[in-house]
C-alpha cells in the first residue's frame, strides 16, 4: 500500500512495517512504543488489542474477572481522558516494567491454536 502526498512522491508503509518487524527490542522500538503514547493514558500494550479480532473475546472470556475488569477500566478511563485532550498525571502511567507483562497474549496464542486444530479436523 501507499500514500501519496500532495506534490511528494508516494511514500511506501511496507518499508515501515519490515524495518519494525526486524527490530524486536532495540533501542528504536523502545523509542517507538514511548512515542506511541498509549503509556501516557495508562494503557498497556495489550490492551491495544481489539476485541473484534479473531479469538480474543474468548481469550478474554477465560481470563480471571478481575483481570479483565482491570483492562476495561484502563480502557475506559483511557478514552475519558483522550476526549479531555489530555494525559494522566505521569505518577498514573504505564511503567515498562509493567508493560512487558503479558496477560492476554498467551491465552490469545492458545485459542488461535485451538481454532486451528478445529479447522484441520
Amino acid at each position: 500500500a501507499t500514500f501519496a502526498f500532495a506534490g511528494h512522491k508516494p511514500v511506501f508503509n511496507m518499508a515501515l512495517r519490515a524495518t519494525l518487524a526486524l527490530a524486536k527490542e532495540s533501542g528504536f522500538t523502545a523509542w517507538l512504543r514511548s512515542a506511541s503514547g498509549y503509556r501516557k493514558y495508562g494503557l498497556h500494550r495489550e490492551d491495544l488489542i481489539m476485541e473484534e479480532l479473531p479469538g480474543v473475546k474468548e481469550a478474554l472470556r477465560r481470563l480471571p474477572e478481575d483481570v479483565v475488569n482491570a483492562r476495561y477500566f484502563r480502557i475506559r478511563r483511557a478514552t475519558n481522558v483522550s476526549l479531555r485532550h489530555n494525559y494522566l498525571d505521569p505518577s498514573e502511567w504505564t511503567t515498562v516494567e509493567q508493560d512487558a507483562q503479558p496477560y492476554l497474549k498467551p491465552v490469545l496464542d492458545q485459542v488461535l491454536k485451538e481454532i486451528e486444530d478445529s479447522k484441520k479436523f
